[in-house]
C-alpha cells in the first residue's frame, strides 16, 4: 500500500501514508521480513511507510483499549491514511474477550479514526473452530471482514498458504468478492506473494448440491463459509435454482401433483 503496489488480488490507485503497529513480532524478524517483501516486489523501502513496535519501545507498547493508550499512539497519526494494527490481543487488552461491552471502548474508537478519513485493518486471531475469537459483535461496523482458513493439503513445506474469503464486504460484489488461494513464495530472501482461484472449492460445492445438500449441510461438510457457498451456488447455478438444490445428476424431477 505504501508503494503503491498491488495488494494480493487488489490494486493500489496510488501510494498511501502507512502507519504498521506491530504487537507480537521481534524487532528483528520484522526487519527481516520487510527486507524479503521489498525486495520481491524491487524496493526501495517506501518513505511512506512508518512501523511500531514494542522492540523499539521504551516501554511495552500502549493498550489501545484504553483512552491513554489511544492518546499515546495520536501524534504518530497525523497524515496516516491506513493504520494497521496487529494484532487485537496484543494491542487491546481489557477486559473479557468474549464479552461485547468490552469491544465497545475500541469500537468508539475505530469509529473516530474513520471519521477523520483513517482507514483501519485489524488483525485478529481465529479460535478452534476456525471462526473469529471473542464476541462477534467485533463485526458489527466493519466494512469488510476477510477470513484466512488453512488449506486442505497443505504441508509444512509450503510455508505460509490459505484460503481467502470475503465473509462481509460493503460495496463489493461480483468477482471481486471471489475466494482464492494465497501463498507467500520464500526464495533467496525474497518473499512474493502468489495466487490462484478457489476452483476445486467451487466444484465441491456443486457435487453437494447435486446430492441434495443445503447451503448449511455444504459450509458444514466443506468448512466453507455459508456466504461463500451462497455465492458460488447463485453465479453457477440458474437464478431460481441458487435458492435451493440442484436434483441429483441423471434423475428426473417429478412434475407437481394438484
Amino acid at each position: 500500500m505504501a508503494a503503491g503496489q498491488d495488494v494480493l488480488r487488489w490494486k493500489t490507485p496510488r501510494p498511501r501514508n502507512v502507519l504498521f503497529v506491530d504487537g507480537e513480532m521481534q524487532g528483528w524478524m520484522l526487519q527481516e521480513r520487510l527486507a524479503g517483501i521489498v525486495k520481491g516486489y524491487g524496493g526501495p523501502v517506501p518513505e511512506l511507510l512508518r512501523i511500531i513496535t514494542p522492540d523499539c519501545q521504551p516501554d511495552f507498547l500502549a493498550n489501545l483499549a484504553t483512552p491513554e493508550g489511544q492518546a499515546a499512539l495520536d501524534p504518530a497519526l497525523a497524515g496516516v491514511e491506513l493504520l494497521i494494527l496487529d494484532n487485537l490481543a496484543t494491542l487491546c487488552r481489557v477486559g473479557k474477550e468474549n464479552e461485547a461491552e468490552s469491544w465497545l471502548p475500541v469500537q468508539a474508537w475505530l469509529l473516530s479514526l474513520r471519521r477523520r478519513g483513517i482507514a483501519v485493518v485489524v488483525v485478529h486471531h481465529a479460535n478452534k473452530n476456525g471462526g473469529q475469537r471473542g464476541t462477534s459483535s467485533r463485526e458489527d461496523v466493519m466494512d469488510t471482514v476477510i477470513a484466512l482458513l488453512p488449506v486442505k493439503d497443505h504441508a509444512p513445506a509450503d510455508g505460509a498458504r490459505f484460503e481467502v474469503h470475503l465473509q462481509k464486504a460493503r460495496g463489493l460484489a461480483g468477482s471481486g468478492a471471489d475466494p482464492f488461494v494465497a501463498r507467500l513464495v520464500a526464495k533467496d530472501d525474497t518473499f512474493q506473494w502468489t495466487t490462484h482461484p478457489l476452483s476445486e472449492n467451487v466444484d465441491k460445492i456443486l457435487s453437494l448440491a447435486d446430492q441434495g445438500k443445503s447451503v448449511r449441510e455444504i459450509a458444514k461438510l466443506t468448512d466453507i463459509p455459508k456466504s461463500t457457498v451462497q455465492r458460488a451456488l447463485e453465479k453457477h447455478l440458474p437464478t431460481k435454482s441458487s435458492a435451493s438444490p440442484r436434483p441429483p445428476a441423471g434423475r428426473r424431477v417429478p412434475a407437481s401433483q394438484s
